[in-house]
């Protein structure tokens, strides 16, 4: 007697009966095909692994997104794999790569590698280096609520202020040589403002002495393979003298450095706010609780946060860290300068059209924005022409995965070459073309790939600052081209110094500036020179 048709089956029926075993079955096996055939699957291509160590001798510390853009020729894919003893690394070669498995698939590449050096070196309270769950969702939400697209707008009076002392410091100068220091300046100053209301006067100060001297250990621990103790997580417990125990000394030398630019502007804002207050490494909510304004402290977001947490999480024994960067826009105004200097032709275009729309009696505001089309180009084409994140912060891949008919494992280190991804497939990365962003009309041309959406990172963990730094950097770049002209230094022989990417980048590192600006910027014109005194008066 043969089975029922299926739609005649009835709740007592043998056929009713078996049904879900069937289904079972068919599922069971559709998972194990495609389990099996996902190990069947090789890695991306890449140098060939030794045993036991992998590709650890293989890892590029010298420039190592040149490396990894000459793999790609090399192995014909733009991506790649190299395969290191605690786990994969795959590099991501192209902007359609990086966007399609940590933009598209942000669901299992928002997660962190879990580094060893972080913990050691103290750098694992930092928002980039959270792994993705409830503390990094807390941690990116009071981020968001201070630095989104509207709140951005509240600092525009503080970045003007900053950016128009930077020209008139720069006016004051007798050489006009652009220096790096100068630069830095207004970043830093800005950015401690408005997290912590700390206003300083030099690049001295010890909190800014701090973080840049701990933002030196976080570019250098995040180029991977860089430190064996990642692979071997055994060696950490080797004595100090053993051979190949260096990182010990490293951490030794560091660790505090990082420690205090956490605590530093942190305690000092707190001190404003509570006049007991004891400096403590983690930011515990129960001491917040305890904690009373009494008025002194200046506005900032720190300031702000301490309120909503003492409201919001009262009985929740929670914290938060904070922070603060200002590497990428302080490289990326480096390089602009640079570019104006080796690119005559963009600096007097974008010129004009300064000058058409401002005119001579004022400086350059955020509400320009939109008149200035050509000068957004000029914005768009500093951050893709030198990234200043060259090799992005690395993503986990938290399940396996299938992409092109390779196989990526789970906890999969993750790499985006933003040096490579950030040209947009623009064979010279020397061109510095700030009309590829315009249609015929001279207008934004949005079907052209604004490069912000890469060198700011990806899906979740995309740098919740993103609008902040555009702002900056766009205020900046007008201002500085409004009222300066940027030339290339004289050198010994009193002829212009030949500039280029190659001769001013440095070797290594995460963050990309130039080695130094040998570049001058002089004011355009007396009116030029009037205009500033009266507007920073």
């Amino acid at each position: 007697m043969g089975l029922l048709p299926l739609g005649s089956a009835t709740l007592n029926s043998p056929s009713f009966s078996l049904f879900p075993m069937f289904v079972l079955l068919a599922i069971s096996l559709g998972a194990f095909a495609l389990f099996s055939r996902k190990r069947e699957l090789s890695l991306p291509p890449g140098p060939k692994p030794l045993p036991v160590i992998g590709n650890l001798f293989d890892v590029p510390l010298i420039k190592p997104w040149i490396v990894y853009e000459k793999w790609a020729q090399t192995y014909g894919s733009d991506v790649l794999c190299m395969q290191l003893p605690s786990q994969p690394v795959i590099i991501l070669n192209s902007a359609q790569v990086a966007g399609d498995l940590l933009g598209e698939r942000s669901n299992i590449y928002g997660d962190k590698p879990r580094a060893l050096m972080d913990k050691l070196l103290g750098w694992d309270w930092a928002m980039s280096s959270i792994p993705y769950g409830q503390r990094w969702t807390y941690a990116r939400k009071y981020f968001h609520q201070s630095f989104n697209g509207i709140a951005v707008q509240q600092y525009r009076d503080v970045q003007q202020r900053e950016v128009r002392r930077f020209l008139q410091r720069t006016l004051m100068e007798q050489d006009r040589k652009a220096n790096m220091k100068s630069v830095t300046h207004p970043f830093a100053t800005v950015i401690l403002e408005i997290t912590y209301g700390i206003q300083i006067q030099s690049l001295d100060d010890p909190v800014v002495v701090n973080i840049r001297e701990a933002l030196e250990t976080f570019s250098e621990i995040k180029v991977p393979g860089a430190f064996w103790v990642e692979a071997f997580p055994f060696l950490r417990h080797l004595p100090r003298w053993t051979p190949g125990a260096a990182f010990h000394r490293y951490i030794d030398l560091n660790r505090p450095k990082v420690l205090a630019a956490r605590e530093r502007p942190f305690g000092r804002t707190l001190q404003d706010i509570a006049r007991n207050f004891y400096t403590c490494l983690r930011f515990e909510l129960n001491v917040v609780k305890s904690i009373k304004n009494d008025g002194t402290a200046p506005p900032s977001m720190v300031h702000d946060l301490v309120q909503a947490l003492r409201e919001e999480y009262s009985n929740k024994n929670e914290y938060y860290e904070h922070e603060a960067a200002v590497e990428t826009t302080h490289s990326t105004i480096c390089w602009f300068i640079v570019a104006m200097a080796m690119y005559p032709q963009v600096q007097e275009k974008a010129q004009r059209e300064l000058d058409r729309v401002i005119g001579a009696d004022r400086l350059p505001v955020h509400e320009d924005y939109d008149s200035l089309p050509y000068i957004q180009g000029v914005m768009l084409e500093s951050l893709r022409w030198v990234p200043g994140l060259p090799i992005g912060i690395p993503h986990r891949s938290m399940v396996d995965d299938e992409y092109r008919g390779y196989r990526i494992p789970k906890n999969s280190t993750m790499v985006p070459n933003t040096w490579n991804v950030s040209s947009l497939g623009i064979m010279m990365q020397d061109s510095f073309d700030p009309e590829r962003y315009l249609d015929k009309e001279g207008r934004i041309n949005p079907e052209v790939r604004d490069p912000s959406t890469i060198v700011f990172g990806f899906g979740r963990r995309m740098c919740a600052g993103r609008y902040f730094a555009k702002e900056a950097i766009f205020l900046t770049i007008a201002s500085i081209l409004h009222v300066f002209n940027i030339q290339p230094a004289l050198d010994e022989d009193g002829k212009p110094m030949q500039l280029s990417i190659a001769a001013a980048a440095p070797e290594s590192g995460l963050f990309l500036h130039p080695k130094r600006l040998d570049c001058t910027l002089a004011p355009r014109s007396d009116k030029a020179v009037k205009v500033i005194g009266e507007v920073y008066e």
